[in-house]
């Protein structure tokens, strides 16, 4: 098992794409973040002005 395991990482560890990829991670890891925050606020604040109109607040204005 352990021979399998020591080829796979010597093989991966001689590939150009872990190289290339490994930087990136945070950046998209960090955009994914972001972007679940916005899709977030933007449902709550789609709720807020649901719950307005429903109460009838937002038609006196």
């Amino acid at each position: 098992m352990l021979r399998g395991r020591d080829a796979l990482l010597d093989r991966v560890s001689r590939s150009r794409t872990p190289r290339t990829w490994t930087p990136r991670v945070p950046l998209f890891a960090a955009s994914a973040v972001v972007a679940g925050g916005t899709v977030a606020s933007a449902v709550v604040a789609g709720g807020a002005v649901a719950s307005a109109i429903a109460a009838g607040h937002l038609l006196a204005m």
